[in-house]
């Protein structure tokens, strides 16, 4: 339905439009801390959190004290105004119930059915199917059924099918093993265990405090296992023959080979097979759990596993976009830093877009930013949150929040997003964003004019389990043709095929406007549609097609054209005789003719358009993709009317110029890098036009390169490299603390070892200093030779991370620390800190690399300590940088600072902008002559300080804030961590380095203009 925006919610939306993280429970839990981490959670802008489960959990799963601690929550929420959303598993992904769903019927257990080639008889018990072959030149052939073949010749091979059921004992689930999702009574028993429980204990705020519910990644089949493993399987479960033959007519046993080899009547044989696979999936999982939440007033959200690709959801899912039908507010997952490819691909959004506003559905969620690196701050957070808005979300699931980063878990896939961070008392900016764009962007309809058919079922006929070569050509030919459409601002849908058929949940039919005819899916009315290369249409579609080719409709299909029907040759072509053969390269210049655009950025491919339809008028949302370049452009709008520029970074409204002719809006708009711009048309409106501007001269007032800074919070030098020693024996030579950790673990536990740490000191620094170590009870700390004793002085940076005093200086030259202890079961050996007002000299050696606007740069892996009182003066560091304070005694720094020079302003100066150059720092603040002018969170990084200064000697102050980035890693990585961060990240051997990688912190240049 259309609606009204209102621009009193617009200032301050509700928490049901505000970011919701993903709250990572990974510790032992304590209810004090829950609830001051739920204080936190509320004075941070966002709406609520989800409960998550996670790697490091100390707490039993489901357990007495857990249920405690989840009831805790809800009612703390409850208090403060938050949503508590529910998180159906113990990590992920959903359907075991962390073993409890599957300990006690080996039926449940998620089973796989192998195809096994042999050439001996070696015939396996369990078999279900036997077919004997010829193997000819390294191909079968001459496939046929024999229960036991006879070995004559050489070539003679025998092809067995029997189904494997995951074993107990895999680490990831517990020492248990992952749900059958195509069983329904497994699914059954998952949601007694799981869901039930939790109704048991907070059931009274299901659909107030507690919204709904999460689940994370469930699939068919557990791919990685036996992709590790090279084995060539497909799910299975002990009645999908029976299940099959009722869905299809006739036996799949015999055509078992037809899925794996290209043989007999393998197309139609493979599409039965995985559209039969993806229907049960969604009957036994999905619209279960929808059905249990509509019967319990529950919200059903979450994502599947491998939404990315043709290819990764086949593998894992058989299909994606037929169970966010069934979902209130389906969603996906955004991991990395990277959009466009890998786990960001185009394709990834617009399922989820097209189903969302095929079936009418208020929200589209997304899991962002996990994996992107802890120096992804508000710039990275904003560049990637703007991808998925304009690609149709509007609830935005920021990955992760840990509870606490003790051991493995500062590692577990960051960013970590919460009060660890420097910056974290001003994720409100950010929060305040994204929640007035998830209210705009939800308001009114989507307006989209061409529905390109999903070619899924053509992946289905082309894909075999140990040959992926075919789909990933479909799936390349699909992102051509889709990304060329957004990069013409061409927005478009996919139809899916399982959706759109008849008595499904979006049947698609034709009508007729006085515009022409159209193609209804759902709630959407779609001008033209394209059909992209492929070889099969469901017999549906195909009927669709020819009714609206009859009525006028405009078909247009990329070669190859589909030649089968649900898989099956047919007598005449899928495509009416109307369809129009097109090419990538010309599509964009045909649809010209064909259908007038709506928003145009002609010769800018980086803008991208999202349009609603609203009651007073229309809203635009347009993002510059690109990261590091910034782009002014004419953007085109069709109609007229009175503009407004609705600004979510500070809620304001204010007119915007443009001008209007035939039937065209044009208005000039500068985005900056990753910029973005929420307009709103008001076609009664009169427009404000805006004249010419003069062009006037600039003059860059260069600041001085000397600075005084002020540390506003302690610096600190990372240890990760120790000696070990186990028990009385030798010290062994210094090694990274993972590689320390390994060799204790493997002497075993209840080993007695130490570590040894060695810091140089240039000249020892006053004020106090304090060691930094995780779990210090544990150990018997020693500074050359000197035994220090535990004093717990509270936490720095995580709760985890406690502080001891050191009651001496460390002396010039080098110094000894030593933990020792004893090896247990939960032992997690870790880097440890030194913290205090002091300066770490380090080499920096060369720009180490630049992708996705980070920059790294790589150091010598020597670093020494000398005196520095917590102000000092910052020279001109020579290297093209202003300001890099990496370089200048603070390469692990984490904190904030202020930079501060005096600046004599001229009175012929009759305005002034301060501008920075490559900001490197997750915010800056401005202030002039004490007076907080702006904070800077990403491009463009200016500001107009006129209204600040006076003619003669003004202050001017720069508080820079950090990340955690340089202080936790991953230091040794070469190339940096660039599109993806994850625990092997920080593991990896292949990309090894002694050299430390680090991020500059400061600017490349600062003036006034």
């Amino acid at each position: 339905m259309s609606a009204p925006l209102d621009h009193a919610i617009f200032q301050n939306p509700p928490n049901t439009y505000r970011e919701a993280p993903l709250w990572s429970w990974n510790d032992r839990l304590d209810p004090v801390e829950l609830e001051r981490q739920i204080e936190l959670i509320a004075q941070s802008g966002w709406g609520g959190f989800f409960m998550h489960p996670r790697l490091g959990l100390n707490t039993p799963y489901l357990g007495k004290h857990w249920m405690e601690d989840v009831r805790l929550c809800v009612d703390s929420a409850r208090r403060h105004g938050l949503h508590a959303w529910l998180y159906d598993e113990d990590k992920w992904p959903s359907g075991f119930a962390g073993g409890l769903a599957v300990a006690q019927n080996p039926s449940y257990r998620t089973t796989v059915l192998l195809c096994k080639v042999d050439d001996r008889p070696a015939f396996v018990a369990e078999r279900i199917a036997t077919f004997a072959a010829r193997e000819v030149d390294g191909q079968l052939t001459d496939i046929r059924p024999e229960y036991e073949p006879r070995f004559e010749q050489d070539g003679d091979r025998v092809i067995q099918f029997y189904p494997q059921t995951m074993p107990l004992g895999n680490h990831w689930f517990n020492g248990y093993t992952y749900l059958s999702l195509l069983n329904p009574d497994a699914v059954r028993r998952f949601i007694e265990v799981t869901h039930e429980a939790y109704k048991q204990a907070v059931g009274d705020e299901f659909g107030r405090t507690v919204p709904g519910v999460f689940t994370d990644e469930p699939s068919t089949l557990f791919f990685a296992l036996h992709e590790r493993a090279r084995q060539v399987v497909i799910p299975w479960t002990h009645d999908f023959p029976a299940y099959f033959k009722e869905r299809n007519g006739y036996d799949l046993l015999p055509r078992l080979p037809e899925i794996f080899f290209n043989t007999g009547d393998y197309h139609a044989t493979r599409y039965d097979y995985w559209r039969t696979v993806a229907e049960r999936f969604v009957d036994a999982f999905t619209r279960q759990i929808y059905d249990w939440c509509n019967a319990n007033n529950m919200l059903f959200t979450g994502h599947f596993m491998a939404e990315d690709t043709l290819l990764s959801q086949i593998q894992w899912c058989s299909a994606i976009m037929p169970h966010y039908a069934y979902m209130h507010y389906p969603g996906i997952d955004k991991l990395g830093r990277q959009i466009n490819s890998g786990p960001g691909t185009l394709l990834t959004a617009k399922q989820l877009d097209s189903v969302v506003c095929q079936t009418g559905k208020p929200r589209a969620f997304c899991e962002d930013y996990g994996c992107s690196g802890q120096d992804f701050s508000f710039a990275g957070r904003k560049w990637l949150g703007d991808w998925c808005y304009v690609l149709g979300i509007n609830f935005n699931d920021p990955h992760l929040s840990l509870y606490s980063m003790r051991g493995e878990r500062k590692r577990d896939y960051p960013q970590n997003l919460f009060y660890q961070q420097p910056w974290w008392p001003e994720n409100r900016i950010v929060a305040d964003y994204f929640a007035r764009l998830s209210y705009a962007l939800s308001q009114g309809t989507r307006v989209v004019d061409i529905l390109v058919i999903h070619p899924l079922s053509s992946a289905w006929t082309l894909y075999r389990p140990d040959a992926a070569l075919d789909v990933m050509e479909l799936d390349q030919t699909l992102d051509r043709l889709l990304m060329t459409l957004v990069e013409h601002q061409r927005d478009f849908h996919l139809g899916d095929e399982m959706l759109m058929a008849r008595g499904g949940p979006v049947e698609a039919r034709v009508g007729e406007t006085d515009e022409g005819p159209f193609l209804a899916v759902g709630e959407m009315h779609y001008r033209v549609v394209i059909v992209p290369p492929g070889t099969t249409l469901a017999a549906d579609t195909v009927r669709t097609l020819n009714t609206f080719a009859e009525a006028g409709g405009t078909i247009l299909a990329l070669a190859p054209h589909p030649t089968l029907v649900d898989g099956r040759q047919t007598q005449e072509s899928p495509l009416p005789a109307s369809t129009r053969t097109v090419k990538v390269d010309t599509l964009p210049g045909l649809l010209d003719k064909l259908l007038p655009f709506d928003v145009r950025v002609a010769g800018n491919p980086s803008i991208w358009v999202h349009h609603r339809k609203v009651e007073t008028g229309d809203c635009y949302f347009l993002a510059n993709i690109d990261v590091d370049k910034s782009i002014s452009a004419a953007v085109q709008v069709r109609g007229g009317g009175e503009f407004e520029l609705w600004d979510p970074s500070t809620g304001a409204v204010t007119p915007l110029a443009s001008n209007h002719a035939d039937g065209l809006s044009t208005l000039q708009l500068e985005f900056a890098a990753a910029g973005s711009y929420l307009l709103v048309r008001r076609p009664d409106g009169t427009p404000t036009v805006q004249p010419p501007s003069p062009r006037r001269s600039e003059t860059a007032y260069p600041l001085s390169e000397s600075w005084d800074v002020e540390l506003l919070s302690p610096n600190a030098l990372t240890l990760d490299t120790a000696a070990v020693r186990l028990g009385e024996g030798p010290w062994s030579q210094p090694m990274h603390i993972l590689e320390a950790h390994a060799t204790v673990e493997k002497a075993g536990v209840g080993t007695p070892f130490a570590l040894r740490f060695t810091v140089e000191v240039d000249k020892p620094p006053a004020g106090p200093l304090h060691l930094v170590v995780e779990s210090p009870e544990r150990f018997r700390i020693s500074v050359n030779g000197e035994r220090v004793e535990s004093i717990d002085a509270g936490f720095w940076v995580d709760i985890s991370f406690r502080q001891v005093p050191l009651p001496f200086w460390l002396r010039a030259g080098t110094n000894e620390i030593v933990l020792a202890g004893v090896f247990g079961r939960d032992s997690e050996l870790e880097s440890i800190y030194l913290t205090g007002a002091f300066a770490v000299g380090a080499t920096r050696l060369g720009e180490e690399s630049r992708h996705n606007g980070q920059c790294f740069d790589r150091y010598a892996p020597r670093f020494v300590v000398t005196a520095r009182e917590s102000r000092f003066a910052l020279p001109h560091t020579g290297t093209g940088r202003a300001v890099d304070l990496t370089q200048q005694g603070l390469p692990f720094f984490a904190g904030r600072l202020a930079l501060r020079q005096s600046v004599e302003i001229p009175a012929t100066m009759s305005s002034a902008t301060l501008v920075f150059d490559d900001l490197r720092a997750a915010l800056v603040h401005v202030r002039v002559n004490g007076v907080q002018v702006q904070t800077l969170a990403w491009p463009p990084y200016k500001v107009d300080i006129t209204p600040y200064l006076h003619e003669g000697t003004n202050d001017l102050e720069l508080e820079l804030v950090g990340t955690l980035r340089n202080l936790l890693g991953p230091h040794h990585v070469r190339g940096g961590d660039l599109s993806w961060t994850g625990p092997e990240t920080f593991r990896d051997q292949r990309r090894w380095v002694d050299e430390y990688i680090l991020a500059p912190f400061g600017f490349a240049g600062v003036t006034i203009r």
